[in-house]
């Protein structure tokens, strides 16, 4: 299991989204709850801000 940890974030923040960004399958799961919803739906933006902070690094990769 890979673990995430999140960088100048305060501890309280950290403490809040810590079950929905642990690892790498929790950061995409919530980044997809995140963008997704009805037309009108509130998002939640600072925990979209989280999920995008430097400490991460989206890429693609395959198998040959």
């Amino acid at each position: 299991m890979s673990m995430i940890t999140i960088i100048g974030y305060s501890q309280s923040l950290i403490d809040k989204y810590k079950g929905k960004t642990n690892t790498i399958d929790n950061v995409i799961n919530t980044l997809y709850a995140v963008i997704s919803g009805e037309k009108g739906e509130e998002r939640d933006w600072k925990l979209m801000r989280y999920i995008n902070t430097p400490a991460y690094s989206y890429a693609t990769s395959s198998t040959p």
